[in-house]
Protein backbone atom coordinates (compact mmCIF):
# COMPACT_ATOMS: atom_id res chain seq x y z
CA UNK A 1 0.00 0.00 0.00
CA UNK A 2 2.71 2.40 1.01
CA UNK A 3 4.11 1.74 -2.94
CA UNK A 4 0.85 2.30 -4.14
CA UNK A 5 0.54 5.62 -2.31
CA UNK A 6 3.82 6.48 -4.08
CA UNK A 7 3.17 5.79 -7.36
CA UNK A 8 1.94 9.63 -8.34
CA UNK A 9 -0.32 10.87 -10.80
CA UNK A 10 -2.17 7.47 -11.23
CA UNK A 11 -2.82 6.76 -8.06
CA UNK A 12 -4.10 10.15 -7.63
CA UNK A 13 -7.11 9.38 -10.46
CA UNK A 14 -7.65 5.99 -8.36
CA UNK A 15 -8.24 7.43 -5.42
CA UNK A 16 -10.54 10.39 -7.20
CA UNK A 17 -12.34 7.52 -8.64
CA UNK A 18 -12.76 5.70 -5.35
CA UNK A 19 -14.08 9.17 -4.33
CA UNK A 20 -16.63 9.26 -6.40
CA UNK A 21 -17.57 5.59 -6.18
CA UNK A 22 -17.70 6.25 -2.25
CA UNK A 23 -20.16 10.01 -3.13
CA UNK A 24 -22.68 7.19 -5.55
CA UNK A 25 -23.06 4.92 -3.24
CA UNK A 26 -24.30 7.45 0.03
CA UNK A 27 -26.50 9.21 -2.91
CA UNK A 28 -27.95 5.26 -3.63
CA UNK A 29 -28.16 5.02 0.53
CA UNK A 30 -29.26 7.83 1.89
CA UNK A 31 -31.59 9.26 -1.33
CA UNK A 32 -34.06 11.28 1.09
CA UNK A 33 -33.14 15.11 3.02
CA UNK A 34 -34.00 17.06 5.58
CA UNK A 35 -35.73 20.13 5.97
CA UNK A 36 -31.79 22.13 5.63
CA UNK A 37 -31.66 20.66 2.38
CA UNK A 38 -35.40 21.47 1.36
CA UNK A 39 -34.87 25.20 -0.49
CA UNK A 40 -32.34 24.04 -2.73
CA UNK A 41 -34.21 20.76 -3.50
CA UNK A 42 -37.68 22.02 -4.24
CA UNK A 43 -35.56 25.31 -6.42
CA UNK A 44 -33.45 22.61 -8.75
CA UNK A 45 -37.09 20.77 -8.90
CA UNK A 46 -38.78 24.44 -9.37
CA UNK A 47 -36.38 25.59 -12.02
CA UNK A 48 -36.09 22.57 -13.95
CA UNK A 49 -40.13 21.69 -14.15
CA UNK A 50 -41.71 25.42 -14.17
CA UNK A 51 -38.89 27.64 -15.81
CA UNK A 52 -40.11 30.83 -15.71
CA UNK A 53 -43.60 30.26 -14.15
CA UNK A 54 -42.01 31.72 -10.87
CA UNK A 55 -45.64 32.36 -9.43
CA UNK A 56 -45.79 27.91 -9.28
CA UNK A 57 -42.21 28.24 -7.06
CA UNK A 58 -42.55 26.71 -3.70
CA UNK A 59 -40.78 29.49 -1.70
CA UNK A 60 -43.18 31.66 -2.34
CA UNK A 61 -45.56 29.75 -0.02
CA UNK A 62 -42.77 28.42 2.10
CA UNK A 63 -40.14 30.98 2.59
CA UNK A 64 -38.06 29.77 5.17
CA UNK A 65 -36.63 31.73 8.05
CA UNK A 66 -34.47 33.60 5.83
CA UNK A 67 -34.52 33.76 2.08
CA UNK A 68 -31.51 31.72 0.32
CA UNK A 69 -29.91 32.29 -2.82
CA UNK A 70 -31.05 30.75 -6.25
CA UNK A 71 -27.10 30.82 -7.81
CA UNK A 72 -26.55 27.21 -6.61
CA UNK A 73 -29.68 25.73 -7.61
CA UNK A 74 -29.47 27.32 -11.18
CA UNK A 75 -26.00 25.99 -11.92
CA UNK A 76 -26.68 22.81 -11.09
CA UNK A 77 -29.73 22.83 -12.94
CA UNK A 78 -28.02 23.63 -16.11
CA UNK A 79 -26.76 20.01 -15.92
CA UNK A 80 -29.88 18.30 -14.87
CA UNK A 81 -32.53 19.94 -17.46
CA UNK A 82 -31.13 18.71 -20.11
CA UNK A 83 -31.94 14.90 -18.48
CA UNK A 84 -35.58 15.92 -17.07
CA UNK A 85 -37.03 14.68 -20.27
CA UNK A 86 -36.07 10.91 -20.06
CA UNK A 87 -35.89 9.94 -16.52
CA UNK A 88 -38.44 10.33 -13.21
CA UNK A 89 -37.99 13.48 -10.69
CA UNK A 90 -36.47 11.20 -8.72
CA UNK A 91 -33.94 10.34 -10.94
CA UNK A 92 -32.93 13.48 -11.75
CA UNK A 93 -32.83 14.95 -8.08
CA UNK A 94 -29.92 11.79 -7.92
CA UNK A 95 -28.46 13.01 -10.80
CA UNK A 96 -28.49 16.19 -9.35
CA UNK A 97 -26.70 15.36 -6.48
CA UNK A 98 -24.63 13.09 -8.04
CA UNK A 99 -23.19 16.50 -9.89
CA UNK A 100 -23.00 18.49 -6.98
CA UNK A 101 -20.65 15.29 -5.67
CA UNK A 102 -18.65 15.66 -8.94
CA UNK A 103 -18.21 19.07 -8.70
CA UNK A 104 -17.37 19.14 -5.15
CA UNK A 105 -14.64 16.01 -6.07
CA UNK A 106 -13.27 18.22 -8.55
CA UNK A 107 -12.49 21.09 -5.82
CA UNK A 108 -10.94 18.16 -3.72
CA UNK A 109 -8.77 16.92 -6.64
CA UNK A 110 -7.30 20.31 -7.31
CA UNK A 111 -6.72 20.97 -3.98
CA UNK A 112 -4.53 17.42 -3.73
CA UNK A 113 -2.67 18.54 -7.06
CA UNK A 114 -1.59 22.21 -5.72
CA UNK A 115 -0.54 20.39 -2.37
CA UNK A 116 1.65 18.57 -4.30
CA UNK A 117 4.11 21.25 -5.35
CA UNK A 118 4.66 22.07 -1.61
CA UNK A 119 4.33 18.83 0.23
CA UNK A 120 5.26 16.13 -2.75
CA UNK A 121 2.48 13.97 -4.35
CA UNK A 122 2.90 11.30 -1.68
CA UNK A 123 1.53 13.61 1.06
CA UNK A 124 -1.45 14.96 -1.82
CA UNK A 125 -2.83 11.02 -2.13
CA UNK A 126 -2.58 10.17 1.40
CA UNK A 127 -4.53 13.01 2.35
CA UNK A 128 -7.34 11.62 -0.36
CA UNK A 129 -7.60 8.41 1.06
CA UNK A 130 -8.14 9.84 4.99
CA UNK A 131 -11.06 12.17 3.35
CA UNK A 132 -12.45 9.55 1.32
CA UNK A 133 -12.88 7.16 4.17
CA UNK A 134 -14.32 9.24 6.40
CA UNK A 135 -17.74 9.83 6.70
CA UNK A 136 -19.01 12.81 7.07
CA UNK A 137 -17.07 15.10 4.26
CA UNK A 138 -17.90 12.51 1.94
CA UNK A 139 -22.03 12.88 3.18
CA UNK A 140 -22.21 16.33 2.78
CA UNK A 141 -20.41 16.17 -0.75
CA UNK A 142 -23.43 15.53 -2.77
CA UNK A 143 -26.03 17.01 0.02
CA UNK A 144 -28.19 20.24 -1.21
CA UNK A 145 -26.87 22.37 1.06
CA UNK A 146 -25.75 26.23 0.98
CA UNK A 147 -22.87 24.87 3.07
CA UNK A 148 -21.61 22.32 0.55
CA UNK A 149 -22.28 24.95 -2.64
CA UNK A 150 -19.86 27.08 -0.32
CA UNK A 151 -17.49 24.29 0.17
CA UNK A 152 -17.08 23.40 -3.51
CA UNK A 153 -15.53 27.08 -4.15
CA UNK A 154 -13.82 26.60 -0.41
CA UNK A 155 -11.83 23.59 -1.70
CA UNK A 156 -11.12 25.44 -5.60
CA UNK A 157 -10.19 28.36 -3.63
CA UNK A 158 -7.49 26.64 -0.92
CA UNK A 159 -6.19 25.05 -4.39
CA UNK A 160 -5.36 28.41 -5.55
CA UNK A 161 -4.07 29.71 -2.22
CA UNK A 162 -1.19 26.96 -2.01
CA UNK A 163 -0.45 27.98 -6.27
CA UNK A 164 -0.34 31.25 -5.56
CA UNK A 165 -3.02 32.39 -7.85
CA UNK A 166 -3.99 34.91 -5.13
CA UNK A 167 -6.17 36.64 -8.23
CA UNK A 168 -8.75 33.65 -8.17
CA UNK A 169 -8.12 32.95 -4.95
CA UNK A 170 -9.62 36.52 -4.08
CA UNK A 171 -12.26 36.18 -6.72
CA UNK A 172 -13.65 32.08 -5.12
CA UNK A 173 -13.00 33.72 -1.57
CA UNK A 174 -15.24 36.77 -2.39
CA UNK A 175 -17.94 34.60 -4.27
CA UNK A 176 -18.35 32.23 -1.62
CA UNK A 177 -18.59 34.66 1.11
CA UNK A 178 -21.18 36.94 -0.56
CA UNK A 179 -23.14 34.69 -2.43
CA UNK A 180 -23.31 31.44 -0.52
CA UNK A 181 -21.86 31.63 3.15
CA UNK A 182 -21.34 35.07 4.66
CA UNK A 183 -19.98 33.38 8.20
CA UNK A 184 -16.58 32.53 5.56
CA UNK A 185 -15.10 35.82 5.97
CA UNK A 186 -14.14 34.05 9.41
CA UNK A 187 -12.23 31.65 7.41
CA UNK A 188 -10.89 33.25 4.84
CA UNK A 189 -9.69 36.14 7.36
CA UNK A 190 -7.11 34.14 8.77
CA UNK A 191 -6.22 32.37 4.95
CA UNK A 192 -5.56 35.80 4.03
CA UNK A 193 -3.19 36.69 6.46
CA UNK A 194 -1.57 33.32 6.08
CA UNK A 195 -1.16 33.92 2.44
CA UNK A 196 0.28 37.18 3.17
CA UNK A 197 2.75 35.76 5.59
CA UNK A 198 4.05 33.20 3.38
CA UNK A 199 3.87 35.61 0.35
CA UNK A 200 1.15 33.33 -1.82
CA UNK A 201 -0.92 36.78 -1.78
CA UNK A 202 1.01 39.75 -2.69
CA UNK A 203 -0.68 43.44 -2.34
CA UNK A 204 -0.52 45.41 -5.46
CA UNK A 205 -3.10 47.31 -7.22
CA UNK A 206 -4.32 44.30 -9.41
CA UNK A 207 -5.44 42.47 -6.26
CA UNK A 208 -7.19 45.34 -5.03
CA UNK A 209 -8.76 46.00 -8.41
CA UNK A 210 -9.99 42.47 -8.57
CA UNK A 211 -11.18 42.24 -5.02
CA UNK A 212 -13.65 45.56 -5.34
CA UNK A 213 -14.76 43.77 -8.75
CA UNK A 214 -15.71 40.30 -6.93
CA UNK A 215 -17.84 42.58 -4.05
CA UNK A 216 -19.56 44.52 -6.79
CA UNK A 217 -20.20 41.40 -9.28
CA UNK A 218 -20.99 39.08 -6.74
CA UNK A 219 -23.38 41.29 -4.88
CA UNK A 220 -25.05 42.27 -8.07
CA UNK A 221 -25.56 39.19 -9.80
CA UNK A 222 -27.11 37.58 -6.32
CA UNK A 223 -29.09 40.84 -6.08
CA UNK A 224 -30.51 40.44 -9.63
CA UNK A 225 -31.01 36.92 -9.69
CA UNK A 226 -32.60 36.47 -6.60
CA UNK A 227 -34.97 39.60 -7.03
CA UNK A 228 -36.45 37.64 -9.49
CA UNK A 229 -37.18 35.01 -8.49
CA UNK A 230 -38.46 36.09 -4.72
CA UNK A 231 -40.14 38.80 -6.20
CA UNK A 232 -38.80 41.84 -4.16
CA UNK A 233 -34.70 43.06 -3.88
CA UNK A 234 -32.93 41.61 -1.87
CA UNK A 235 -29.52 40.34 -1.00
CA UNK A 236 -30.00 37.06 0.54
CA UNK A 237 -26.68 36.79 1.98
CA UNK A 238 -26.46 39.83 3.57
CA UNK A 239 -30.09 38.92 5.51
CA UNK A 240 -28.68 35.56 6.87
CA UNK A 241 -25.88 37.19 7.98
CA UNK A 242 -28.07 39.99 9.76
CA UNK A 243 -30.30 37.20 11.48
CA UNK A 244 -27.30 35.03 12.67
CA UNK A 245 -24.73 37.41 13.43
CA UNK A 246 -26.69 40.77 14.51
CA UNK A 247 -29.87 39.84 16.08
CA UNK A 248 -28.32 36.08 16.27
CA UNK A 249 -31.95 34.26 15.95
CA UNK A 250 -30.23 31.74 14.51
CA UNK A 251 -29.76 29.93 18.26
CA UNK A 252 -33.31 29.59 18.59
CA UNK A 253 -32.85 26.33 16.92
CA UNK A 254 -30.72 25.23 20.12
CA UNK A 255 -27.42 26.04 21.36
CA UNK A 256 -24.46 24.39 22.66
CA UNK A 257 -21.11 24.83 24.63
CA UNK A 258 -18.22 26.78 23.43
CA UNK A 259 -16.31 23.46 23.42
CA UNK A 260 -18.53 21.94 21.17
CA UNK A 261 -16.47 21.65 18.04
CA UNK A 262 -13.11 21.15 19.22
CA UNK A 263 -14.39 18.17 21.72
CA UNK A 264 -17.24 16.80 19.89
CA UNK A 265 -18.06 18.16 16.52
CA UNK A 266 -14.30 18.26 15.29
CA UNK A 267 -13.03 14.62 16.71
CA UNK A 268 -16.52 13.25 14.93
CA UNK A 269 -16.09 14.49 11.76
CA UNK A 270 -12.32 13.42 11.77
CA UNK A 271 -12.76 9.93 13.56
CA UNK A 272 -9.42 8.45 14.35
CA UNK A 273 -7.77 10.38 12.07
CA UNK A 274 -7.94 12.81 15.19
CA UNK A 275 -4.88 10.80 16.75
CA UNK A 276 -2.91 11.55 13.78
CA UNK A 277 -3.62 15.23 13.84
CA UNK A 278 -2.55 15.60 17.63
CA UNK A 279 0.24 13.59 16.45
CA UNK A 280 1.53 15.62 13.78
CA UNK A 281 1.17 18.79 16.23
CA UNK A 282 2.54 17.27 19.31
CA UNK A 283 5.65 16.56 16.69
CA UNK A 284 6.27 19.80 15.35
CA UNK A 285 6.00 21.41 18.68
CA UNK A 286 8.83 19.15 20.27
CA UNK A 287 10.87 19.33 17.41
CA UNK A 288 12.66 22.71 17.12
CA UNK A 289 14.16 22.07 13.52
CA UNK A 290 10.93 20.36 12.03
CA UNK A 291 8.79 23.77 13.36
CA UNK A 292 11.10 26.16 11.25
CA UNK A 293 11.53 23.92 8.28
CA UNK A 294 9.91 24.12 5.12
CA UNK A 295 6.77 23.05 4.18
CA UNK A 296 6.38 22.37 7.69
CA UNK A 297 5.96 25.58 8.50
CA UNK A 298 3.61 26.40 5.53
CA UNK A 299 1.49 23.51 7.00
CA UNK A 300 1.63 24.68 10.35
CA UNK A 301 0.53 28.33 9.31
CA UNK A 302 -2.27 26.42 7.62
CA UNK A 303 -3.85 24.63 10.36
CA UNK A 304 -3.49 27.58 12.60
CA UNK A 305 -5.85 29.85 9.97
CA UNK A 306 -8.33 27.26 10.35
CA UNK A 307 -8.19 26.49 13.78
CA UNK A 308 -8.56 30.56 14.12
CA UNK A 309 -11.67 30.19 12.42
CA UNK A 310 -13.53 27.12 14.45
CA UNK A 311 -12.37 29.30 17.73
CA UNK A 312 -14.11 32.64 16.54
CA UNK A 313 -17.23 31.13 15.09
CA UNK A 314 -16.98 28.85 18.70
CA UNK A 315 -18.32 32.06 20.20
CA UNK A 316 -21.73 31.70 18.03
CA UNK A 317 -24.40 29.80 20.47
CA UNK A 318 -25.93 27.93 17.48
CA UNK A 319 -23.72 25.22 16.33
CA UNK A 320 -23.39 22.39 13.75
CA UNK A 321 -20.79 20.14 12.53
CA UNK A 322 -21.48 21.58 8.89
CA UNK A 323 -20.66 24.96 9.56
CA UNK A 324 -17.19 24.46 10.30
CA UNK A 325 -16.77 21.04 8.17
CA UNK A 326 -14.59 23.71 5.75
CA UNK A 327 -11.46 23.29 8.13
CA UNK A 328 -11.70 18.86 8.26
CA UNK A 329 -9.61 19.25 4.60
CA UNK A 330 -6.80 21.18 6.27
CA UNK A 331 -6.45 18.69 9.63
CA UNK A 332 -6.47 15.65 7.01
CA UNK A 333 -3.67 17.62 5.84
CA UNK A 334 -1.63 17.89 8.97
CA UNK A 335 -2.36 13.92 9.48
CA UNK A 336 -1.50 12.86 6.04
CA UNK A 337 1.64 14.80 7.03
CA UNK A 338 2.07 12.85 10.19
CA UNK A 339 1.97 9.69 8.21
CA UNK A 340 4.36 10.33 5.53
CA UNK A 341 6.84 11.73 8.08
CA UNK A 342 7.10 8.59 10.11
CA UNK A 343 7.07 6.48 7.44
CA UNK A 344 9.33 8.73 5.85
CA UNK A 345 11.75 8.39 8.85
CA UNK A 346 11.35 4.65 8.95
CA UNK A 347 12.53 4.31 5.22
CA UNK A 348 15.38 6.11 5.44
CA UNK A 349 16.21 4.32 8.74
CA UNK A 350 16.39 1.30 6.84
CA UNK A 351 18.28 2.16 3.91
CA UNK A 352 20.65 3.60 5.73
CA UNK A 353 21.33 0.67 8.04
CA UNK A 354 21.29 -1.21 4.88
CA UNK A 355 24.38 0.56 3.46
CA UNK A 356 26.54 0.85 6.08
CA UNK A 357 25.41 -3.01 6.97
CA UNK A 358 24.73 -2.23 10.42
CA UNK A 359 23.02 -5.08 12.38
CA UNK A 360 20.20 -4.29 14.87
CA UNK A 361 22.16 -5.72 17.49
CA UNK A 362 24.64 -2.69 17.30
CA UNK A 363 22.22 -0.30 17.54
CA UNK A 364 22.02 1.29 20.87
CA UNK A 365 19.06 0.44 23.04
CA UNK A 366 17.45 4.18 22.40
CA UNK A 367 18.03 3.77 18.89
CA UNK A 368 16.14 0.56 18.58
CA UNK A 369 13.39 1.68 21.45
CA UNK A 370 12.88 4.95 18.89
CA UNK A 371 12.71 2.24 15.87
CA UNK A 372 10.11 0.40 17.35
CA UNK A 373 8.05 3.15 18.76
CA UNK A 374 8.09 4.15 15.05
CA UNK A 375 6.89 1.08 13.41
CA UNK A 376 4.58 1.02 15.94
CA UNK A 377 2.96 4.30 15.63
CA UNK A 378 3.20 3.23 11.56
CA UNK A 379 1.20 0.48 12.03
CA UNK A 380 -1.32 2.24 13.91
CA UNK A 381 -1.68 4.89 11.14
CA UNK A 382 -2.43 2.14 8.61
CA UNK A 383 -4.90 0.38 11.56
CA UNK A 384 -6.89 3.76 12.14
CA UNK A 385 -8.10 3.39 8.18
CA UNK A 386 -9.84 0.32 9.15
CA UNK A 387 -11.21 1.55 12.37
CA UNK A 388 -12.69 5.09 10.16
CA UNK A 389 -14.09 2.39 7.36
CA UNK A 390 -15.86 -0.14 9.95
CA UNK A 391 -17.12 3.85 11.97
CA UNK A 392 -18.11 4.93 8.82
CA UNK A 393 -20.28 2.33 7.57
CA UNK A 394 -21.65 2.23 10.99
CA UNK A 395 -22.78 5.77 10.61
CA UNK A 396 -23.57 5.38 7.30
CA UNK A 397 -26.27 2.86 8.53
CA UNK A 398 -27.40 5.04 10.97
CA UNK A 399 -28.04 7.96 7.94
CA UNK A 400 -30.25 5.05 6.08
CA UNK A 401 -32.39 5.27 8.83
CA UNK A 402 -32.71 8.65 9.66
CA UNK A 403 -34.90 9.63 7.32
CA UNK A 404 -38.82 8.21 8.31
CA UNK A 405 -40.62 11.32 6.37
CA UNK A 406 -39.18 10.10 3.06
CA UNK A 407 -39.58 6.56 3.93
CA UNK A 408 -42.92 7.23 4.48
CA UNK A 409 -43.55 9.41 1.30
CA UNK A 410 -41.77 6.45 -0.79
CA UNK A 411 -44.16 3.78 0.04
CA UNK A 412 -47.20 5.85 -0.15
CA UNK A 413 -46.09 6.72 -3.69
CA UNK A 414 -45.86 3.12 -4.81
CA UNK A 415 -49.06 2.08 -2.64
CA UNK A 416 -51.02 0.14 -4.93
CA UNK A 417 -54.39 1.15 -3.57
CA UNK A 418 -53.90 4.68 -3.84
CA UNK A 419 -52.18 4.45 -7.17
CA UNK A 420 -55.64 5.74 -8.53
CA UNK A 421 -55.36 9.33 -6.71
CA UNK A 422 -51.51 10.31 -7.80
CA UNK A 423 -51.62 14.18 -8.51
CA UNK A 424 -54.87 14.14 -6.74
CA UNK A 425 -55.62 15.80 -2.84
CA UNK A 426 -55.93 12.51 -0.30
CA UNK A 427 -58.96 12.43 1.77
CA UNK A 428 -58.83 10.51 5.48
CA UNK A 429 -59.77 7.20 4.49
CA UNK A 430 -56.97 7.05 2.06
CA UNK A 431 -54.78 8.57 5.21
CA UNK A 432 -56.47 6.10 7.14
CA UNK A 433 -55.57 3.34 4.58
CA UNK A 434 -52.06 3.87 4.49
CA UNK A 435 -51.56 4.48 8.21
CA UNK A 436 -52.86 0.89 8.96
CA UNK A 437 -50.26 -0.79 6.57
CA UNK A 438 -47.14 1.16 7.86
CA UNK A 439 -47.66 1.69 11.23
CA UNK A 440 -46.79 -1.61 13.63
CA UNK A 441 -48.96 -3.66 15.47
CA UNK A 442 -48.58 -1.56 18.80
CA UNK A 443 -49.20 1.86 17.46
CA UNK A 444 -51.46 0.80 14.77
CA UNK A 445 -54.31 1.60 17.11
CA UNK A 446 -53.65 4.70 17.71
CA UNK A 447 -53.16 5.94 14.14
CA UNK A 448 -56.51 4.77 13.44
CA UNK A 449 -58.26 6.37 16.41
CA UNK A 450 -56.40 10.20 15.27
CA UNK A 451 -58.00 9.96 11.94
CA UNK A 452 -60.98 8.85 13.04
CA UNK A 453 -60.92 11.64 15.62
CA UNK A 454 -59.66 14.01 12.74
CA UNK A 455 -62.77 12.62 10.65
CA UNK A 456 -65.55 13.32 13.81
CA UNK A 457 -64.20 17.05 14.23
CA UNK A 458 -65.19 17.72 10.37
Amino acid sequence: MAMLLKIGLSTHNLLVTLSFLIICFYVIICPHNKVEESFNTQAIHDIIYYAGNVSQYDHLVFPGAVPRTFLGPLALSLFTLPLSPFFSKTCVYTIARTCLGLFFLMGLSALANAARQHFGSSIGNRFLLITALQFHVMFYASRCLPNTFAFVLVLHSLAALLQGADLRFIFLSGLAILAFRAELILFYGPLLLFGLYFQLVKIRPALILAGLMTTFGAVCTSVFVDSFFWRRWLWPEGEVFYFNAIENKSSQWGTLPFYWYFLIGLPKALLCTTFLVILANLSILCDRRARMRYPTTLLFGLELAAISFVLVYSFLPHKELRFVLYAVPIFNFMAAFSWESIESSISKRHASQKHKQVSSSSMKKGGQLSYFARRLVLIICYLHLLVNVALTLALLFCSAYNYPGGDAISQLNSWPQLAHKKGKPAGPNDFLCFSKALLPPISRSVGCVAVRIHRASQ
